[in-house]
């Protein structure tokens, strides 16, 4: 018997959901005493609910039912929490490598908690999971717009930003609800790029025009963000996956540039340099040169510290700082999503995680769903933006949504 949510009524339920996967985009925000927000409120609430109706079903002993990719993402995380756990503490206590962090144990507890919940809703009903999900995703996408443009215009930001710690010139930049404007931007873009796997698809004349403005405005914000790795994977999204609305979209752009060049040399920052000479800056990058090389390469260090089990939650910035390698400057955190989890978690949770992105990837391949697969790899890239992916709570969000949409029959999902 698949799961079903009888014990409580289906409205109320899915307006809890909606308000969950809102205070996910929401994060910290708004913030109370203690350090509380929203989404340690919603999600202590929704797993009593979700314990509640698993003790209830096992009392009457019903089947619960889970699709195998849902079950091995299960696994997964187990062995993941039990793991960095179980590290943390032989590195903290018996080999003295680092302090733990009181606030990183209880965030990464309620890390857990977080996924577990969400893997509860995607295998109870997964069309109204992704149904929720996709409008309240698209609600906060306009929220996140219109924030940052005000942000952009006003130089207002909230009190976690760390622009308002920077020096006056970069007061501009946008961060939303974030930190720093690499963790919004890869945020905005995988949010991005999701709905226009759904919302594109319709061929609407209007609808396309809409979206060629969206598109700019977010190519916009993206640019005000000087995120070059998002930049670089938005365009090659629109290049990839829809090159027909890519070449709507470079005309229209390159008509918007043409005929309001002033306000936008103003907007972006460009002061001594034609717009052509800011994008060729943008891309011209070298890798080899840069502190990120030797951080990516240094990574592969830790598997030499406690038997390639890793070093511990949140513990990687200890590790490059442990290095003391010139080349790495300041820089003390991994920037990618997979070394951090090789560092603080190992080499055998980078694995399992390595078999759950393949397995995904494998079942779009069968599905022939291209575009997520093509989703899936941008979605890993995007995540080498980040500082530290760790907490990063809609990215987990993401990766759970990608699991449903690979259950297939993705035109169930009625999502407006």
């Amino acid at each position: 018997m698949k799961v079903k949510i009888h014990s409580f009524n289906l409205n109320l339920w899915s307006i809890l959901v909606f308000l969950f996967i809102v205070t996910i985009f929401l994060g910290s925000a708004i913030t109370f005493k203690f350090n509380i927000y929203p989404l340690r409120v919603v999600v202590p609430f929704i797993f009593l609910l979700i314990t509640i109706y698993i003790y209830s079903t096992s009392i009457q002993r019903k089947e619960i039912k889970i699709k195998s990719i849902i079950f091995f993402t299960l696994v997964f995380y187990c062995i993941y929490f039990l793991n960095t756990i179980l590290v943390s503490l032989y590195s903290a206590l018996a080999l003295k490598l680092y302090v733990i962090d009181f606030n990183d144990l209880i965030n990464f507890i309620f890390l857990f908690l977080y996924v577990l919940c969400l893997v509860f809703l995607l295998n109870s009903n997964r069309d109204r999971f992704m149904r929720i999900a996709i409008k309240a995703m698209l609600i906060m996408y306009i929220v996140y717009t219109i924030i940052a443009l005000f942000e952009i215009s006003t130089g207002f930001h909230f009190k976690m930003s760390a622009i308002n710690f920077r020096p006056s010139y970069v007061r501009f930049t946008p961060t939303v609800f974030y930190t720093n404007p690499n963790d919004f931007s890869a945020i905005f873009t995988m949010m991005f790029i999701f709905l226009m796997n759904f919302y594109i698809s319709r061929e609407k004349k209007k609808n396309n025009y809409l979206l060629i403005l969206i598109s700019l405005l977010h190519l916009f914000i993206l640019i005000k963000t000087s995120s070059r790795l998002n930049l670089i994977v938005f365009i090659f999204y629109l290049i990839v996956i829809w090159p027909k609305f890519f070449i709507k979209f470079s005309f229209f752009s390159l008509f918007v540039i043409l005929i309001s060049h002033d306000f936008i040399k103003h907007k972006i920052g460009i002061y001594d340099s034609t717009i052509f000479e800011y994008f060729t800056n943008i891309f011209n990058f070298n890798l080899s040169n840069s502190g990120r090389f030797h951080l990516y390469k240094s990574s592969f260090l830790s598997l030499k510290q406690n038997f390639g089990l890793g070093w511990g939650i949140n513990a990687s910035h200890f590790f490059y700082e442990s290095l003391n390698i010139e080349k790495l400057g300041n820089l003390v955190n991994p920037h990618s999503n997979l070394l951090e989890i090789l560092i603080n978690s190992g080499v055998i949770v980078f694995l399992l995680y390595i078999f759950i992105i393949v397995l995904l990837i494998n079942k779009f391949l069968k599905l022939k769903d291209y575009k997520n697969v093509f989703q899936v790899l941008f979605y890993q890239i995007i995540l080498f933006s980040s500082s530290s992916s760790l907490f990063l709570w809609p990215s987990y969000l993401f990766f759970i949504l990608y699991i449903g949409l690979s259950l297939g029959n993705n035109n169930s999902i009625k999502y407006i």
